[in-house]
């Protein structure tokens, strides 16, 4: 018994080719010889030509027309219509008279100084005793601030400029339920 063990596991133990080759013979594969596909000279297909001016040509022309693409963006036509209203009432936004507000998307709103003032944040910025670059430019962009919470902002300030003082029935400043946590705590910042 214990004979007949052995014989079988020296047996086993002992290789054979079809073991060592996975039982499929000998080798398919091409061993490798430094080309790609084993071509020594490139031989281009007759449609890679084509393809490769079809391909090119056309990102060309794409670039071209992204490039005179003409500029048809909301914020570019709001922007122009609100110099447009304000050249017609004689308004300029040299005059230092005026303060451009920037929104984080790019919104601008263009306020009255006394009025922007009523801010501390925005009055240090603009009369503060350090030369912020935002008092040479009159123009403050906000990275935090959304556009419909800074027209709040702008909104509140008028309100507040306009009724500073008063010696009458100050009316109520509505503003929106879903927006009066994001409002209250742009006012905490700006101090407002």
């Amino acid at each position: 018994m214990i004979s007949k063990i052995i014989a079988r596991s020296t047996r086993l133990a002992r290789p054979t080719n079809a073991l060592r080759r996975g039982g499929h013979g000998t080798p398919s594969y091409n061993e490798p010889g430094g080309y790609l596909f084993s071509e020594k000279v490139r031989v281009k297909e007759d449609w890679e030509n084509i393809y490769y001016f079809g391909m090119g040509g056309g990102f060309l022309a794409m670039a071209v027309a992204l490039y005179y693409k003409p500029d048809t963006s909301v914020v570019s036509w709001a922007k122009k219509e609100a110099e447009k209203s304000l050249k017609e009432k004689g308004i300029t936004l040299d005059d230092s008279e005026y303060v451009k507000l920037i929104s984080s998307d790019g919104f601008e709103f263009v306020i009255h100084r006394e009025a922007a003032i009523r801010s501390g944040t925005i009055k240090n910025m603009l009369c503060g005793p350090v030369q912020f670059r935002e008092s040479l430019d009159n123009e403050i962009t906000f990275r935090d601030i959304r556009a419909n919470i800074l027209e709040i902002v702008c909104r509140y300030l008028y309100y507040k400029w306009q009724y500073e003082g008063s010696t009458t029935e100050i009316p109520e400043f509505k503003v929106e339920p879903e927006v009066v946590l994001e409002t209250l705590m742009t006012a905490d910042f700006l101090e407002c």
